[in-house]
């Protein structure tokens, strides 16, 4: 069963954070930092009801010299987020 990132404890957020920021420290790949976010949502019409959620991200750009880190990188964050929803990466 899938769970949100919006839903987990701050703990387990946190948790979560550094669990992958550690991934990067291992696979040689500085200056990956997870981050959190905010995402508001509102409907124009209907319903003017303003929506949040929490949000994690993890976005960095490397030099094609550093590609079989970021493919390692990228495999063993997999694990480390399973099915939770709601954290995207982009390295």
């Amino acid at each position: 069963m899938s769970q949100e990132f919006n839903t987990l404890p701050r703990e387990e957020q946190v948790a979560l954070a550094q669990s992958i920021a550690a991934v990067a420290v291992e696979c040689e790949l500085d200056g990956v930092k997870p981050e959190f976010y905010t995402e508001m949502v509102c409907s124009l019409v209907g319903n003017k009801m303003v929506e949040g959620r929490k949000l994690a991200r993890v976005s960095k750009e490397f030099p094609s010299s550093k590609a079989e880190q970021v493919k390692l990188f990228n495999e063993k964050v997999k694990a480390v987020i399973g099915d939770i929803k709601g954290v995207s990466v982009d390295v």
